[in-house]
């Protein structure tokens, strides 16, 4: 700047051009973050009936036209790589790296990663790029599924709008995996409810895991524990171009469930098809577990029947106890097998104890009395008090009757237990 006489300056040329170039910049950048703002727009007002891999591209069209710049999004594949995905037609993808690493993945939905410097830039993979690189991570199914990334320079404004698309098509995908996945696990808990059997059921599971999945097969097995691995060792490899998806389900007896889906050779499986996946591998484990523990139930309470017979022809007597536990405050919670443990050493080996439907632990005391059974109802109620720990306490219902024609099986005597522990609350 040159200056006054009296000391004023006087804006030079170069000085005026400069400013007009920041004031032009400044207008760029805003009309670039009112576009992506456009595009957040769009996002919020779709349907999850909308493709993903539609999405994906309608955004890095979007990113790529209105920003000038170049987009690409990266996808999380089987292994838990994020893999070169989606670009513009005929997208010159030399310059890119095919994999990106998980350190610069942005965790945070709606929280973007700007790499600004030369050397970590080309460090990542990318080549002859001018400008910043910016990261934003699409999270749904309680994890980063894609990346989108563009490179250019932008404002912090714009940077923040660009999070905002990416943090908008993880709620929209998200929306579409719980609806798709709530119809998959309506139909396998119709299946496994009409199936005799859980093998019976498996070709029908597997025909509805490939329709949804649109994959090329599915193999489900029941095997030994020991002869499954979790990577589907003991298979032939897939061919190339198929990825495959290897889960196991625990079941009782030291054997399991395993399931292997394969993909369509050039169709990998979609992150939010993996996620309804795996939705519906927590489906089927929470289902055989429902069933296991009905048939554990089932067993208990045939003992217990059988427990009675032996009571009314002896004529020794029987006690029940009903034990409910509070909400712990104890870190960590015990899980039901400490508590059922905790109970059982204050037992003798004749006594009887298992979990009921209700949520209930029932206990049934072989030739002991109604006072008998308070009296064990009360030490076992301490030793669960310091298990928990906090100020609530077990409750304990004594059943005090005796045999008769009308309560002569384990659901009658559960039944009156709990209106004796009712009444004795109510009493309270």
């Amino acid at each position: 700047m040159r200056e006054h006489a009296d000391g004023d300056a006087i804006p030079s040329r170069a000085w005026y051009a400069t400013a007009l170039s920041r004031r032009s910049a400044t207008e760029d950048h805003g009309a670039q973050a009112r576009r992506l703002l456009a595009v957040l727009r769009f996002l919020t007002r779709l349907r999850d009936s909308e493709r993903e891999e539609e999405l994906l591209r309608t955004v890095v069209q979007a990113a790529a036209v209105w920003y000038d710049v170049e987009a690409f999004a990266y996808r999380l594949d089987v292994a838990g790589r994020f893999r070169l995905d989606t670009c513009l037609p005929g997208a010159d993808v030399s310059d890119h790296p095919s994999e990106l690493p998980a350190s610069i993945v942005p965790a945070v939905p709606g929280v973007p990663k700007l790499l600004s410097s030369i050397v970590e830039i080309e460090e990542v993979g990318w080549r002859e790029t001018t400008g910043e690189i910016a990261l934003t991570s699409v999270v749904y199914a309680g994890r980063p599924q894609w990346v989108i990334v563009i490179s250019g320079r932008f404002s912090d404004e714009g940077v923040t709008a660009f999070a905002a698309v990416g943090q908008a098509l993880g709620a929209v995908l998200q929306r579409g995996v719980d609806r798709e996945a709530g119809e998959v696990c309506e139909r396998l808990r119709q299946m496994l409810r009409d199936a005799s059997t859980l093998e019976s059921s498996l070709p029908s599971v597997g025909d509805l895991l490939v329709k949804y999945a649109s994959a090329q097969a599915a193999r489900l097995r029941v095997q030994p524990a020991e002869a499954a691995t979790d990577d589907a060792g003991g298979e032939e490899a897939p061919a190339p171009g198929v990825e495959r998806v290897h889960r196991v389900v625990p079941l009782p007896a030291r054997r399991v469930l395993t399931l292997t889906l394969d993909s369509r050779a050039g169709a990998p499986f979609r992150p939010a098809t993996l996620a309804v996946i795996d939705a519906a591998v927590a489906c089927l484990q929470q289902r055989i577990e429902t069933v296991v523990g009905q048939s554990a139930t089932n067993a208990f309470e045939t003992r217990v029947d059988e427990a009675i017979a032996q009571a009314r022809r002896s004529g020794f007597g029987l006690g029940l106890a009903l034990i409910t536990m509070p909400e712990t405050t104890a870190t960590p919670a015990p899980t039901s097998g400490i508590v059922v443990d905790t109970i059982r050493s204050g037992l003798r080996g004749t006594d009887l104890i298992g979990n009921l439907r209700t949520g209930e632990i029932a206990l049934v005391l072989v030739a002991t009395e109604g006072d008998g059974a308070a009296v064990v109802g009360e030490r076992i109620k301490r030793r669960l008090q310091s298990l928990v720990g906090g100020d609530q306490s077990p409750r304990i219902g004594i059943w005090r009757g005796t045999l008769s024609a009308g309560n002569q099986s384990a659901s009658v005597l559960f039944a009156e237990a709990r209106a004796e522990q009712a009444l004795l609350m109510n009493t309270q």
